[in-house]
């Protein structure tokens, strides 16, 4: 039965005059370049990215999808911004790995009312140069004035700094999130690991610190966090030469939490582990995994739920979605063409599909003995004159006593043979 609703999940989204632009480094698609491709693109395109490496760019108020074709590998050198969308809007960005450049960020999300979606991305922040106008660490992304942000199965790790004159640097930070709501599912966020001193760069007439370790995670100011299924970590510090006066590189902590009153963190199933501390004496005071300043950090009880899905399916391919969680659980998957941010301590999460737009819930089954669930349908044609649809996808397990849990969302890419 399930099947046959499957079959009609393409239907959920308006078709559109939307296209698909292919882009190829090596000169097999229509652009060479990603920014060329996004500048080009009209709300619900997708930017489809074939293997190559390639520069920076900016989604400015565009509901498009970029996602790395099936197998592709896709790397971004400098910042990529996703800026102003509207509250209509949904933004996605899948499959890639990003890099900044020296001391800089690799993802940028500002002053967005719409969704933001990042899955199965790996975000490296730029690491510093050893004596270097910019020896400290970027961190890999900054998040801010932002609704609406979520990351699923990424990796994302500060930048490691260099050795400045008088000392190592700070390495940057994994996340930095200020003023804004923002999930992370399924993600290992580590802050970048801070120099040692080695006089390198020149003496320094004993005032020698090693660099301190970045932060996994900070939220500042007015936020909504949850963090769940995740491995938080803070970098480690740097060593010290004697003779030193002040002290080694302090470990960074995990997650930092400076939320201002009225904020809501959560955790669900997430380790956190502070950086180690740099070789050397005085030695620095361990670091906390966690800390705040005021807003608790609270954690739900029990075990996570984890979701994957296919990311890029053709005509006559096939989808296939799988859910972890405890045996015995019952599966709803809901299916929505934007997203969402509504967090719900009785759900355990925050509900990351939008709940006005047209949906589907799809009752998919109960988690056997494996502890998975994997649901599996062909696509069918599109339709004349279509060349893609996108799906966002989400679970809620409900386990033996009722309880429910969400688990992250999931981005489904359908596209035209012809690509």
């Amino acid at each position: 039965m399930y099947l046959r609703a499957l079959a009609l999940l393409p239907l959920l989204v308006e078709p559109a005059a939307a296209s698909v632009l292919v882009v190829d480094a090596s000169g097999g698609g229509a652009y060479t370049t990603v920014a060329a491709a996004v500048s080009a693109a009209h709300d619900d395109d997708v930017v489809l990215v074939r293997s190559g490496t390639y520069g920076a760019f900016t989604v400015n108020d565009k509901a498009i999808d970029l996602v790395a074709d099936v197998a592709a590998s896709v790397r971004i050198d400098g910042r990529v911004r996703i800026r102003n969308l509207a509250a209509t809007r949904t933004a996605t960005l899948t499959g890639f790995e990003l890099r900044g450049l020296t001391s800089g960020n690799a993802l940028l999300v500002d002053g967005n009312a719409g969704s933001v979606r990042v899955q199965g991305c790996t975000i490296l922040g730029g690491e510093g140069i050893d004596c270097g106008a910019t020896s400290y660490g970027g961190t890999a992304v900054v998040v801010q004035n932002s609704v609406d942000v979520a990351f699923a199965r990424s990796t994302l790790r500060g930048g490691d700094s260099g050795e400045a004159i008088l000392l190592g640097d700070q390495a940057g930070h994994g996340i930095v999130a200020t003023d804004s709501r923002v999930a992370l599912h399924q993600c290992t966020v580590r802050g970048g690991a801070g120099s040692a001193f080695t006089y390198l760069c020149g003496y320094a007439y004993g005032y020698v610190l090693g660099g301190q370790g970045g932060q996994g995670l900070a939220i500042v100011g007015s936020a909504t966090c949850l963090v769940a299924t995740s491995q938080l970590f803070g970098g480690d510090g740097g060593d010290s030469l004697p003779p030193a006066t002040q002290h080694t590189g302090c470990g960074g902590i995990a997650f930092a939490s400076y939320a201002t009153a009225g904020s809501v963190v959560r955790t669900l199933d997430t380790s956190f582990a502070a950086g180690a501390s740099g070789a050397g004496a005085p030695a620095c005071p361990p670091a906390p995994p966690v800390f705040t300043s005021g807003v608790p950090v609270v954690g739900f009880p029990g075990s996570g739920r984890r979701l994957s899905a296919s990311r890029v399916t053709r005509e006559h391919g096939s989808v296939r979605i799988d859910v972890l969680g405890v045996p015995g659980d019952r599966v709803e998957l809901v299916f929505a063409e934007r997203g969402g941010f509504a967090p719900s301590d009785p759900l355990r999460g925050v509900r990351l599909l939008a709940r006005n737009a047209p949906s589907l819930v799809l009752q998919a089954g109960t988690i056997g003995a494996s502890g998975r669930l994997s649901v599996a349908w062909t696509v069918g044609e599109l339709g004349p004159g279509v060349e893609s649809r996108r799906l966002l996808a989400q679970a809620a397990c409900i386990d033996a006593g009722g309880v429910t849990t969400m688990t992250g969302a999931e981005t489904i890419v359908l596209l035209d043979s012809a690509f």
